[in-house]
């Protein structure tokens, strides 16, 4: 059972974490180390405060550097990343509740099941805004978990619910020596459906319903520290200066999503006794965000300094006390879904006593995505 539940984790958290572990690829690079000017000081103590404020500029410009450099490489992946792989946590969270026959049937019908799907984000859009080196995806997934349950209202009338708590996974502790990760998800969507042609054994049904949605999640992913090879500074001559630089840092990438939905959907079925084939259509008016975050904290220690007044005369160099700074880079990019969804949606609904088992395939035809999802649940 422990290795079932770690299989399972393993495979949920390589869905979510497909896209945005691709920043693990970040390659820094901090820039040389500049020569301080000792100009006009007459002794050490002179000396240090300069050494000081040189180091201090030193890590700010590195800080400063490595910001455009994560822009640059990153901040159009990030936006397309939102965009694109947005729309499939969209897509997904309308396609978790497969079901065929929408007549339950007056009160107190019920169904109880669960659900679970996943839509394929446009990986040709993203790889022509990926970073070189990393627009080679063959696939995007986004996943999707959620409990079903319906009642049958009246003859006309049926409420249907699908949900996932917003909760922490546990990732498995093993899961890697280079980075943690933290990962929660959600999702719901109500629905209530009015029967136009109430259907039958032989007879075909339509139902007009109304939803409201919501789908959310969030990834977080840190780096273990990453340190650099040591820095050795000599400047030569009067006043001289001399130290070892050890620079280090560590990054962390966070992708969080939010999205509200409000539509309508029309469904066609045909009840065969045990397998009932049908087709419907969705539109809906979406809101929310996807935010993709990277944060870079750095720290620069300088050990082993020594400054020298008269640059290797009679007097001897004198040791610095060691001197560390940090510096932080952060940049986000918020990216809007579209406004509106028009979906496509069809498959087979099968019954066996009172085991009811779903398939079902959905089709974005707004951005040209597929989603496809299975559901099993008790209906009587």
């Amino acid at each position: 059972m422990k290795q079932i539940r770690n299989h399972c984790l393993w495979i949920v958290f390589l869905l979510f974490l497909y896209a945005p572990s691709l920043v693990a690829d970040v390659n820094f690079t901090f820039p040389a180390f500049p020569t301080i000017d000792f100009t006009g000081c007459a002794n050490n103590a002179c000396m240090k405060t300069r050494a000081q404020a040189g180091f201090d500029a030193y890590l700010q410009t590195a800080a400063t550097d490595l910001g455009t450099q994560l822009n640059a490489n990153f901040g159009d992946y990030a936006s397309s990343l939102g965009q694109h792989y947005g729309n499939a946590a969209v897509l997904t969270g309308q396609s978790l509740y497969p079901i065929g026959k929408d007549n339950m049937g007056i009160f107190p019908s019920f169904y109880g099941g669960l659900g679970t799907g996943m839509a394929f984000a446009d990986v040709g859009s993203l790889n022509q805004d990926a970073p070189d080196g990393m627009n080679n995806l063959s696939m995007l997934p986004a996943f999707g978990l959620s409990f079903n349950t319906g009642f049958g209202l009246s003859r006309k009338w049926d409420l249907r619910l699908g949900f996932f708590p917003l909760v922490d996974f546990a990732m498995p502790p093993d899961l890697s020596k280079e980075f943690t990760a933290t990962l929660n998800y959600g999702a719901m969507k109500a629905k209530l459906g009015y029967h136009v042609l109430e259907g039958g054994l032989f007879q075909p049904g339509l139902t007009l319903s109304g939803y409201t949605s919501f789908s959310g999640g969030t990834l977080g992913i840190t780096a273990t520290e990453k340190a650099y090879n040591d820095i050795t500074i000599a400047q030569a001559g009067a006043p001289a200066f001399a130290g070892t630089v050890k620079p280090t840092y560590q990054w962390s990438a966070n992708a969080k999503w939010r999205y509200y939905g409000i539509g309508a959907e029309a469904r066609i079925w045909y009840d065969l006794l045990f397998i009932v084939p049908y087709f419907g259509v969705g539109t809906g008016l979406n809101m929310g965000s996807f935010t993709t975050s990277f944060n870079l904290d750095a720290d620069v220690l300088m050990t082993g300094a020594t400054v020298d007044i008269d640059g290797g005369g009679a007097g001897a160099p004198e040791a610095v006390d060691d001197m560390t700074s940090t510096a932080a880079v952060k940049f986000a990019k918020k990216v809007r879904p579209d406004t509106l969804l028009h979906r496509v949606f069809f498959g087979l609904e099968m019954h066996i006593v009172l085991l009811t088992i779903g398939t079902e395939l959905q089709v974005d035809i707004s951005n040209r995505l597929v989603g496809a999802s299975f559901g099993a649940a008790l209906q009587f």
